[in-house]
């Protein structure tokens, strides 16, 4: 029986998904930097690196699992900034579903269960909102004439 994703293409599926939020984060920071503080600065730094640390094959070297520490580092980063977020009022759905895939994480620790699923499931819904609320926010602001959060928009 053949299986339904070889290794190779379940590895590239993988890394698109990383990339997808790697650039939705991105985007999701230049957006609200100027409307946020240095603790943002650096939880989104360390996002950054923790996600950008998994993109790929995920080595296991010196006895470190890479994937999970840097998605376990990736996990409480986005909960930092997601905190920042909710508190300046900003992608506020985003920001609690960012908030809660972290507990859920933990939880798989430590029940068996949906929790793991279901952390996945709230991180991939978080984006989902975070880039809704981004366009809501660009459109509204062209048709203002062309400005977001106090700055000329590139479009």
């Amino acid at each position: 029986m053949t299986p339904m994703f070889d290794a190779p293409a379940t590895e590239a599926l993988y890394a698109v998904i990383d990339l997808g939020m790697l650039f939705g984060l991105v985007g999701v920071y230049v957006q609200t930097a100027d409307r946020l503080g240095p603790i943002a600065l650096v939880a989104f730094v360390t996002a950054f690196a923790a996600l950008a640390s998994i993109v790929g094959p995920d080595p296991t070297l010196f006895g470190i699992d890479f994937y999970r520490m840097g998605a376990s580092v990736f996990s409480v980063a986005l909960g930092a900034f997601a905190t920042t977020l909710a508190h300046g009022r900003m992608h506020r759905t985003a920001a609690g579903l960012w908030m809660i895939s972290p507990a859920m994480g933990a939880t798989a620790l430590i029940l068996t269960g949906p929790w793991l699923a279901g952390a996945g499931m709230t991180l991939g819904a978080g984006f989902v909102f975070a880039g809704l609320a981004s366009m809501r926010e660009v459109r509204s602001a062209l048709a203002a004439g062309g400005r977001v959060a106090g700055k000329q928009t590139m479009c």
